[in-house]
């Protein structure tokens, strides 16, 4: 049985998806393969190369979105270049995607010159090739700059999820950062900070919420087309899946992470699993 990991979109509600990796790992459960989008790519590489304990170190020590981004001033004249430049995360990328690989990885990235989709894997490329397809993967639109002509897979792919079936994995374990079935314009939170700047924020990532739960119901939707085809697979899917929302997207504060870390450990630990008729998968909610 070939297994898969597929990581989701989710800024700093990645932490979730590390809390359930640590005890998917505690319990012997290892990817032969890791597909990831945006901070999904980050967490993919992170396991892919550390562990999931080296992971959650990564995690522990982020104290704010500083460590992964700074204000970018050429943004007040150049609006494509990002309001947050990412050499932060860059020297972080380079500090951990190093050495032998525990399994293949596999990045989803986005060019914004054609809206091309591209599935970038750490056995088939150099590894500083690899390490800007992840920065580039993690790279939110318009909140971060883009690496050359790449940004976040997740404006395409919120979970790569097709990508993993096609590659002939029989076991699919999906983690993702949102819930089933909630207003996505409700999942943010309001900051005390100036006007402009609140309003920017809030109507932002109430675009980035919607955008990505659309994404992954048209991601479950051609899921279900290739389950039912004649000439698909056996596939095992397995969604974990937080029951309530998880915060802020660039909320990386140590409070914050502790929370959703902790989260997605008891996720795993209760193991609530329920048939979903549709697809014919588990799906688990923390």
């Amino acid at each position: 049985m070939k297994t898969a990991f597929v990581l989701s979109a989710g800024g700093a509600k990645g932490a979730w998806q590390v809390g359930v990796l640590r005890k998917l790992a505690q319990r012997g459960v290892h990817p032969d393969v890791i597909y990831g989008t945006s901070v999904g790519a980050m967490n993919a590489a992170g396991l892919g190369y550390l562990g999931a304990e080296g992971l959650e170190e990564i995690w522990r020590r982020l104290r704010s979105k500083r460590d992964l981004m700074r204000f970018n001033f050429s943004s007040l004249f150049l609006m494509s270049s990002g309001l947050y430049h990412t050499k932060p995360l860059k020297k972080l990328l380079g500090n951990f995607i190093s050495g032998t690989p525990l399994c293949e990885v596999v990045a989803c990235k986005v060019s914004l010159n054609t809206g091309e989709v591209s599935y970038v894997s750490n056995r088939n490329v150099s590894i500083e090739i690899f390490r800007e397809a992840v920065q580039a993967s993690a790279s939110i639109p318009i909140i971060m700059s883009p690496v050359g002509e790449w940004m976040d897979g997740g404006t395409r792919e919120y979970t790569p999820l097709r990508r993993a079936i096609r590659s002939g994995c029989t076991k699919i374990i999906v983690i993702l950062t949102r819930p089933f079935g909630i207003n996505p314009s409700r999942s943010f939170v309001l900051e005390k900070t100036g006007m402009w700047l609140r309003l920017v924020k809030v109507g932002f990532r109430a675009i980035v919420d919607i955008m990505e739960h659309e994404i992954f119901l048209n991601d479950l939707h051609q899921c279900v087309r290739l389950f039912g085809s004649q000439t698909s697979p056996s596939v095992e899917l397995e969604v974990y899946a937080p029951q309530n929302g998880l915060g802020d997207m660039l909320d990386f504060s140590p409070s914050q992470i502790d929370s959703n870390i902790h989260d997605g450990q008891q996720a795993v630990v209760q193991d609530l699993g329920q048939l979903t008729a549709a697809l014919g998968v588990a799906e688990h909610h923390a």
